[in-house]
């Protein structure tokens, strides 16, 4: 899909060139260079031309679900976390070391207001408290630590809820009696890399979370319940749909049975299982799911609220991908307003709340409101993300986007191709945001003239879809699309009508006569038509066919079994 978004539950937090004020007074701290590098995956700066643009591509990349919860400590561990390369930030070893020193970017001096200020400090102050009169190492100071790293993470100060995770794992690690404490720091790490883009860590260490509650805790714990929510966000972000439905869905089971529809675990594991529902296509699923869910938070938490508007916004993306372009536009309004209030204008959530309202834009056909709005967000995400954080990543290749339906395809250049190298790199190769700029890449190939380009793309991204996304996932029917385009471009008409029709008559019943992806083929339709009249008959002819210079029989297949 062109627009996916991240399920929020979290706030924001910074870097310190890149604060702003929000329109409550509120400051948001950038951390820069926060992505997590790998060997495999070095950053590398994308080339972005100046005038860089882009849009809307929601993603399930989504901040903890973690909920507070009591828990029972047991002693003798056995919980062990995959080693994710933290590079030259080794964790210290000695226990002298106060944990409530964490590393800051930006000092709170220069800063006189920012979210969560007061949450923040206040845990701070205990803390320290509790580590001159207790000990560093004192299970309360511990969990006070956890505390104050989920308000970094929350502020969006990535790395530092990192360091701080890393500290409470190193000093769990020289003592007993920790493995409750061992594991709610895991989960920190893995909800702390997965924000920074580091995402296949994030999902072994979430892996091994959720094994180590059941066995401690029991699969129908709360904490339990969370941990497969949040290992079920994880799968989504890697593009796992299947393993992330199943996990959820049996997550909403339990938690149905022993907290109620109600409860906020509930509510919160219905949330990721209707982002699941979206990325597979089922958006009347999606909708029941995030209907009710938003009826219960706006009841008991206001429509200012954090938990409000990002239910909100998953509602807009839901009617979005039906079409319902109006009704989307008018919660993203208002998702965006009240997100900048309450975060600030640098926040990520507010990112990717104004990167949906951008492709809202986009479907609408207002372009140049789309541009400038796309514009804005990327350069701030480059700045807060980084080149090669995968959000970062998602808006660039919302850019090419609105370039392809601006007419610029020359001006992309070399843009398309530099955004999947990067996205296959940053999110793999089977994740569905790469397989969606797969066919962008295609479009902007076919609008060149590189035919030969655009037809092994589409075949290799066959290959790849077959595996992870049914017939009628509208990513895949994109595909077919952009198959037809091919067609066309090479005069191939008959094949073109053929593909063009199966896939129109799909994209009515899956995703409604009003839908953009619908709207988009019948415009290829449309071209087919014009050409066809244009030459006064319906197809080519045989001989003609036998003198095209490219052989397009492996592509025809291919589009012949998107569409059965």
């Amino acid at each position: 899909m062109v627009r996916n978004r991240v399920s929020h539950t979290s706030l924001y937090a910074p870097s310190p060139a890149a604060s702003t004020p929000s329109a409550v007074d509120c400051r948001t701290i950038s951390e820069p260079n926060s992505v997590v590098s790998s060997p495999t995956n070095p950053t590398k700066s994308l080339d972005f031309p100046p005038e860089d643009i882009i849009a809307r591509i929601p993603s399930p990349a989504s901040a903890s679900l973690a909920f507070p919860v009591q828990e029972t400590r047991h002693s003798h561990t056995t919980f062990t976390i995959p080693n994710p390369s933290h590079g030259n930030q080794n964790p210290p070893t000695s226990s002298s070391i106060s944990l409530s020193v964490v590393p800051d970017t930006i000092s709170d001096e220069q800063l006189p207001l920012y979210y969560l200020q007061d949450e923040e400090e206040r845990v701070r102050e205990e803390l320290f408290i509790a580590e001159n009169s207790l000990g560093i190492d004192h299970p309360q100071a511990v969990e006070l630590t956890i505390d104050l790293g989920h308000i970094l993470l929350s502020q969006g100060r990535y790395k530092s809820a990192e360091e701080t995770a890393r500290r409470v794992i190193d000093c769990c690690s020289r003592y007993e009696n920790n493995d409750i404490t061992l594991i709610d720091a895991a989960e920190l790490l893995s909800d702390s890399l997965s924000q920074q883009g580091s995402l296949c860590k994030a999902k072994k260490i979430a892996e091994s979370v959720l094994k180590c509650r059941k066995r401690i805790l029991g699969q129908d714990h709360p904490a339990t319940l969370t941990s497969m929510a949040n290992l079920s966000l994880r799968y989504v972000n890697n593009g796992e749909l299947k393993d992330a439905e199943q996990l959820c869905t049996q997550a909403l089971d339990i938690s149905k049975g022993t907290l109620g529809l109600r409860h906020p675990i509930t509510m919160r594991v219905m949330k990721v299982l209707a982002l699941v529902c979206i990325e597979q296509g089922r958006l009347n699923e999606a909708e029941k799911l995030a209907a009710h869910v938003l009826q219960v938070r706006t009841e008991t938490h206001g429509k200012i609220h954090e938990e409000t508007i990002s239910i909100m916004a998953q509602m807009s993306d839901i009617y979005y991908y039906q079409g319902r372009l109006k009704d989307a536009e008018q919660l993203d309004v208002q998702v965006v307003g009240i997100s900048t209030d309450l975060f600030g204008e640098e926040h990520p959530d507010t990112l990717h709340y104004q990167q949906c309202l951008a492709a809202t834009y986009r479907a609408q056909g207002r372009l140049k409101e789309a541009e400038n709005l796309g514009a804005q967000v990327l350069v701030v995400s480059r700045k807060v993300f980084g080149e090669q954080h995968h959000e970062t990543v998602r808006f660039a290749a919302l850019l090419a986007h609105i370039y392809i339906d601006q007419g610029r395809s020359k001006e992309v250049g070399d843009l398309g191709g530099q955004v999947l190298v990067a996205m296959k790199q940053v999110l793999g190769e089977q994740h569905q945001r790469t397989l969606d700029f797969t066919s962008c890449l295609i479009r902007i190939h076919v609008a060149r003239g590189q035919t030969k380009e655009a037809e092994d793309l589409g075949v290799q991204g066959l290959a790849v879809m077959k595996s992870v996304l049914n017939e009628q996932h509208p990513t895949r029917l994109g595909l077919t699309v952009s198959s037809s385009r091919i067609y066309v471009a090479q005069m191939r008409l008959k094949e073109a009508e053929d593909v063009g029709v199966q896939v129109l008559v799909a994209m009515k019943r899956v995703l409604g006569e009003q839908h953009p992806m619908t709207l988009d083929i019948v415009d290829v339709m449309r071209q087919i038509h014009d050409a066809q009249e244009e030459l006064g008959k319906p197809e080519v002819s045989n001989e003609q066919e036998a003198d095209m210079d490219m052989d397009m029989e492996d592509f025809h297949l291919f589009s012949q079994e998107i569409t059965e």
